[in-house]
């Protein structure tokens, strides 16, 4: 049921066609071809327009969606990209609602932040999506995003989707974990970002290491305090280990209070300090 209401969404939302000033825009969609390619990184259908470029939508790993127009014949110029959910030209009613209006500079490449099941409720009441580039260079160009049947590869798309990986490597790439005093366990919500954080590595062969540095406080003694950081980052290697890490992927080090990031003499600051960093090295 899932696909079906998804292919839906995509249905609906990859007939397209141009209007550049009073011209409706050479596109044969009887020649229309959507193309789907993904991993667990990212999930793309794309269609190439003659004369445009590739009308894109992507959904990468760490829930970010986009629509993209590459190449963007109009990077030439300064241009300010609107879109808005429209009513289709069957509805007897005009509802046209401005989602998004961005500001894109030359160079910058025309990609459009979306979301999926924003879009799945809007197309569901019948609305098309409409894209207006405006440029001081040229007239107005608008895209019109209306019906067509795609359900085949709406649902590989989707289907790469429920794969996808829940963190890009942006967000895997550093991440640290706070203590309470003289504690080592993670909680519930570390130990669930830490899987998603091996999974990431599994699934990233250009990942070589995980480092794992750990810290606390100044509070007890040097020694005692450097033992301690010491067992926070073999009880975080051993978890990783656990999660399907191979060991020597795993760098472990602990600096007791060596290296404070706020100060020792105030309860925040000590909060602060107590923590295991994990980095990924390319």
């Amino acid at each position: 049921m899932q696909y079906i209401v998804h292919g839906i969404v995509l249905s609906l939302l990859f007939q397209a066609f141009f209007i550049l000033a009073d011209d409706l825009y050479p596109h044969d969609l009887s020649d229309t071809r959507w193309h789907h390619s993904g991993n667990r990184f990212f999930c793309l259908l794309k269609n190439q327009v003659p004369g445009l470029g590739d009308v894109s939508l992507t959904a990468e790993a760490g829930d970010r969606e986009t629509l993209s127009l590459v190449p963007d014949p109009f990077s030439d110029n300064d241009r300010q990209v609107t879109v808005s959910l429209a009513s289709s030209p069957w509805q007897a009613i005009t509802d046209d609602r401005v989602v998004a209006r961005t500001r894109l500079y030359e160079g910058d490449p025309l990609s459009i932040h979306l979301n999926t099941l924003a879009l799945m409720k809007a197309f569901q009441q019948g609305k098309q999506l409409k894209l207006q580039i405006t440029t001081e260079a040229s007239k107005d160009v608008v895209i019109q995003v209306t019906p067509l049947e795609i359900q085949q590869v709406a649902e590989q798309f989707y289907r790469c989707m429920d794969d996808l990986l829940l963190l890009s490597f942006d967000q895997a790439e550093h991440n640290t974990f706070y203590y309470s005093s003289g504690k080592l366990r993670l909680d519930s919500g570390q130990r669930e970002l830490l899987t998603h954080i091996a999974e990431y590595v599994m699934a990233d062969p250009s990942v070589q290491q995980i480092t794992i540095d750990a810290h606390t406080d100044s509070y007890g003694h040097e020694l005692a305090n450097r033992a301690l950081s010491k067992k926070r980052s073999e009880a975080v290697a051993a978890s990783l280990k656990q999660m399907g890490i191979p060991g020597d992927k795993i760098l472990m080090r602990f600096h007791g209070e060596r290296y404070p990031v706020a100060d020792n003499r105030t309860k925040a600051g000590r909060d602060k300090n107590r923590r295991v960093e994990i980095w990924l090295k390319r």
